[in-house]
């Protein structure tokens, strides 16, 4: 049937929360460095 074990919502949370924190930890980088 193709459905995730863990279910859709705990499946796209797992995969969403490492794509959030790679994304956040970039525009804090950005933020945090100087102007050229």
């Amino acid at each position: 049937d193709g459905h995730p074990p863990l279910g859709w919502h705990d499946t796209a949370a797992y995969l969403v929360l490492p794509v959030l924190l790679v994304v956040s930890q970039y525009v804090s980088m950005e933020l945090m460095k100087p102007p050229q």
